[in-house]
């Protein structure tokens, strides 16, 4: 039998403040039972104590209030599994990621220098399909995330002859001046792509090449690597920066491309002057 509680009880039952619950109120996700018209006072049920439990668990999960409110409001428990297991993946990759960033800290405070294995290669102009556009980089995680899943759907389905690794070229500016164009490619000859894909022709040129092996995220490391071995041998080049996307096994799909697993590959690829 549910019993009418006054806030200040319900918070010892709930461990949560008095301050919380009326937030929680005014948002809509746990409104108390009764409110006393004459001066306000809020009333609980105890039988809400299950619910506000809940929401204090999710909000030490980290969960934003939106994502509350819908998980509370699923209509089975399909529905709230469904949403509870999108958060716990969201919170995995965020533990990988502080994971990787305490690792590369361990690997910055070392007094060892970092070993380089820098090699030098000419690409030939390619015709691909591509992706492209102009963005900032705030918003080029999403971007690239989804536009590289969406061109690897896009050359799956039509089958097309696939000639060499994805990869994708972009403006210095787009870190620089975090604005700039970036476009993320499927090396064919195919033609006629679908919409939403353009044919192109990716430059080539010559470039100071360094594999960057795991997280993405973590590739700035590499990045400083290979820009300070270019400037200290006064070899850069004006021109695009390209990235080439190896698949984990390289004797498999050119498509199958993991980020953020510890076996995946990026060649990043510096431009430099023609050598003599």
């Amino acid at each position: 039998m549910s019993t009418l509680v006054p806030i200040g009880e319900f918070s010892l039952m709930t461990n949560l403040s008095r301050k919380a619950l009326r937030i929680y109120h005014e948002l809509g996700i746990l409104e108390p039972a009764e409110v006393d018209q004459h001066n306000g006072y809020r009333y609980y049920a105890t039988d809400q104590i299950g619910t506000a439990q809940l929401i204090r668990r999710f909000r030490d999960l980290g969960m934003g209030i939106p994502e509350v409110k819908a998980v509370l409001a699923a209509p089975d428990d399909d529905s709230r599994n469904a949403l509870l297991t999108t958060h716990l993946h969201r919170m995995e990759a965020q533990l990988r990621q502080t994971a990787d960033t305490v690792a590369a800290l361990r690997d910055l405070l070392s007094a060892h220098p970092p070993e380089v294995d820098v090699s030098f290669r000419t690409f030939e102009a390619v015709p691909a399909w591509t992706i492209g556009t102009s963005l900032g980089s705030d918003d080029l995680g999403a971007w690239f995330a989804d536009s590289l899943d969406r061109l690897i759907t896009t050359a799956r389905r039509a089958s097309v002859p696939v000639t060499g690794p994805l990869g994708g070229v972009f403006e210095r500016e787009l870190v620089s001046d975090e604005f700039g164009r970036m476009t993320l490619f499927v090396p064919t000859p195919a033609g006629d792509p679908p919409a939403g894909v353009r044919a192109a022709t990716i430059p080539g040129g010559d470039y100071a090449v360094l594999t960057h092996h795991g997280s993405h995220a973590e590739a700035d490391r590499s990045y400083g690597d290979l820009g300070r071995y270019v400037s200290e041998q006064s070899i850069g080049a004006p021109g695009l920066i390209r990235e080439r996307y190896l698949p984990i096994d390289p004797a498999a799909d050119a498509l199958d491309v993991r980020f953020g697993a510890p076996e995946s590959r990026t060649e990043i690829c510096w431009p430099v002057v023609s050598p003599a």
